[in-house]
Protein backbone atom coordinates (compact mmCIF):
# COMPACT_ATOMS: atom_id res chain seq x y z
CA UNK A 1 0.00 0.00 0.00
CA UNK A 2 1.32 3.13 -0.96
CA UNK A 3 0.04 6.60 1.28
CA UNK A 4 0.65 9.99 -0.67
CA UNK A 5 1.26 12.89 1.33
CA UNK A 6 -0.31 15.96 0.27
CA UNK A 7 2.22 18.86 -0.80
CA UNK A 8 1.21 22.00 1.44
CA UNK A 9 2.45 25.12 -0.84
CA UNK A 10 3.80 27.78 1.74
CA UNK A 11 3.12 31.20 0.91
CA UNK A 12 4.77 34.28 3.16
CA UNK A 13 4.17 37.85 2.71
CA UNK A 14 6.24 41.37 3.77
CA UNK A 15 4.19 43.97 5.25
CA UNK A 16 1.72 45.70 2.81
CA UNK A 17 2.33 49.55 2.74
CA UNK A 18 0.20 51.79 0.53
CA UNK A 19 1.93 52.74 -2.76
CA UNK A 20 4.86 50.38 -2.28
CA UNK A 21 5.68 47.06 -3.51
CA UNK A 22 5.34 43.80 -1.49
CA UNK A 23 6.87 40.85 -1.62
CA UNK A 24 5.27 37.52 -1.68
CA UNK A 25 7.69 34.07 -1.27
CA UNK A 26 6.56 30.54 -2.39
CA UNK A 27 8.12 27.29 -1.13
CA UNK A 28 7.12 23.70 -0.83
CA UNK A 29 4.89 24.12 -4.31
CA UNK A 30 5.15 22.02 -7.19
CA UNK A 31 8.12 22.49 -9.82
CA UNK A 32 7.99 24.15 -12.53
CA UNK A 33 4.00 25.31 -12.80
CA UNK A 34 1.99 27.67 -13.16
CA UNK A 35 1.21 30.07 -9.97
CA UNK A 36 -1.54 32.52 -8.90
CA UNK A 37 -1.63 34.87 -6.44
CA UNK A 38 -5.14 35.77 -5.19
CA UNK A 39 -6.55 38.12 -2.72
CA UNK A 40 -9.89 38.89 -1.06
CA UNK A 41 -11.02 41.89 1.07
CA UNK A 42 -13.93 39.84 2.37
CA UNK A 43 -12.33 37.11 4.22
CA UNK A 44 -11.91 33.26 4.95
CA UNK A 45 -14.16 30.92 3.14
CA UNK A 46 -14.24 28.20 0.68
CA UNK A 47 -13.98 29.16 -2.98
CA UNK A 48 -14.38 26.35 -6.14
CA UNK A 49 -12.21 27.75 -9.24
CA UNK A 50 -13.02 24.57 -11.43
CA UNK A 51 -9.89 25.70 -13.46
CA UNK A 52 -7.86 24.55 -11.25
CA UNK A 53 -9.82 21.90 -9.83
CA UNK A 54 -9.27 23.06 -6.18
CA UNK A 55 -11.54 25.08 -3.47
CA UNK A 56 -9.78 27.80 -2.35
CA UNK A 57 -9.65 29.18 1.31
CA UNK A 58 -10.88 32.90 0.87
CA UNK A 59 -14.19 34.29 -0.31
CA UNK A 60 -14.72 36.34 -3.46
CA UNK A 61 -11.10 35.62 -4.78
CA UNK A 62 -9.76 38.08 -7.26
CA UNK A 63 -6.36 37.88 -9.13
CA UNK A 64 -3.71 39.73 -7.84
CA UNK A 65 -1.21 38.25 -10.08
CA UNK A 66 0.29 35.69 -12.04
CA UNK A 67 0.82 33.07 -13.79
CA UNK A 68 4.74 32.99 -12.36
CA UNK A 69 6.20 30.17 -13.14
CA UNK A 70 8.28 28.02 -10.26
CA UNK A 71 11.41 26.72 -10.06
CA UNK A 72 12.85 23.60 -10.16
CA UNK A 73 12.50 23.52 -6.41
CA UNK A 74 9.36 24.60 -6.13
CA UNK A 75 9.80 28.16 -5.38
CA UNK A 76 8.78 31.59 -7.09
CA UNK A 77 8.35 35.06 -5.68
CA UNK A 78 5.55 37.44 -6.38
CA UNK A 79 6.26 41.54 -6.29
CA UNK A 80 2.95 43.86 -6.34
CA UNK A 81 2.53 47.19 -5.90
CA UNK A 82 0.22 47.56 -3.41
CA UNK A 83 -2.68 50.49 -4.40
CA UNK A 84 -3.51 53.63 -2.25
CA UNK A 85 -6.62 52.48 -0.68
CA UNK A 86 -9.20 54.75 1.93
CA UNK A 87 -8.52 53.25 5.38
CA UNK A 88 -6.58 50.80 6.41
CA UNK A 89 -7.91 47.59 4.81
CA UNK A 90 -7.72 44.14 5.51
CA UNK A 91 -6.75 41.50 3.16
CA UNK A 92 -6.38 37.62 2.59
CA UNK A 93 -3.73 36.70 0.12
CA UNK A 94 -3.63 32.68 -1.13
CA UNK A 95 -1.29 30.98 -3.82
CA UNK A 96 -2.61 28.63 -6.11
CA UNK A 97 -1.83 25.73 -8.91
CA UNK A 98 -3.78 23.15 -10.42
CA UNK A 99 -5.19 20.73 -7.19
CA UNK A 100 -3.26 22.90 -4.69
CA UNK A 101 -3.28 25.62 -2.95
CA UNK A 102 -0.98 27.77 -0.03
CA UNK A 103 -1.82 28.83 3.43
CA UNK A 104 -4.30 31.73 3.87
CA UNK A 105 -1.93 35.03 4.96
CA UNK A 106 -3.82 37.57 6.43
CA UNK A 107 -2.75 41.72 6.06
CA UNK A 108 -3.53 45.12 6.45
CA UNK A 109 -2.77 47.68 4.73
CA UNK A 110 -1.05 50.06 6.12
CA UNK A 111 0.53 53.66 5.34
Amino acid sequence: MTITVARRIALDASDLHKGQDATLTVTNSRPNAPTYLIYSLTGLGETDIPQLGITCGVRRPTLAAGPVRTNAQGEATFVVRIPAVNGNPRVWLQVVQMHDASNVVQRTIRN
